[in-house]
């Protein structure tokens, strides 16, 4: 809005023409019951491809998104995985996606070979795998958790060995929906042009 975008007009019924507006390109209206907002810009917004914290890969910003997710995942027993409370579902989410955008950028800059601290590896795998295959986890929670197993397979499970060592593991006879994602995920990893190019 030109200005500082606080000019208020009379209360009307009938369609007024704001001055101020003309000769401006709006790019947006919001209407409500007592206000309209209409806003403009000089350019087409754009996200850029390097988000501090989001796109830029970072170990020390894995590093902390795990220690949320520890914090948080650590303070619920085992019989509440089910019915985590709302705070808990949205940090637990949020911190995944974060992640999985950390890993989606990793793989997308042929990063592919990210070198993540042991230790912190196998905390981040582990923690992920649990959340994307335990049947006691929360629906919404296991599904960003296996978006996040989708999109940094390359980085978390980057090893053939392990992740054909984890198949017996997975066909134990139990169908829940975690295992059979985790199943697919392993055979297509394994399969993967990626994999065969290698």
């Amino acid at each position: 809005l030109p200005g500082n975008g606080t000019t208020i007009l009379p209360s009307t019924t009938q369609a007024v023409q704001v001055s101020s507006l003309i000769g401006h390109e709006i790019r947006g209206i919001a209407c409500g019951p007592h206000h309209t907002l209409a806003w403009s810009a000089a350019q087409h917004a754009s996200i850029g491809t390097r988000i501090p914290f989001c796109l830029n890969v970072s170990i020390g910003t894995i590093e902390k998104l795990a220690g949320l997710l520890a914090v948080v995942c650590d303070g619920i027993a085992s019989e509440g995985w089910l019915n985590p409370t709302k705070d808990e579902i949205c940090l637990i989410v949020s911190c995944l996606n974060l992640l999985t955008l950390q890993l989606h950028a990793a793989v997308c800059e042929g990063d592919s070979t990210l070198l993540l601290p042991p230790p912190l590896l196998t905390t981040v795998k582990e923690r992920v795998v649990f959340l994307a295959t335990d049947p006691s986890v929360n629906t919404d929670i296991q599904l960003c958790a296996q978006n996040t197993l989708k999109s940094g397979w390359m980085i978390l499970l980057k090893e053939v060995n392990e992740r054909a060592k984890m198949l017996p593991s997975i066909c134990d006879g139990s169908e829940t929906p975690g295992q059979k994602f985790m199943f697919r995920l392993l055979i297509e990893s394994l399969l993967s042009p990626w994999e065969l190019h290698k």
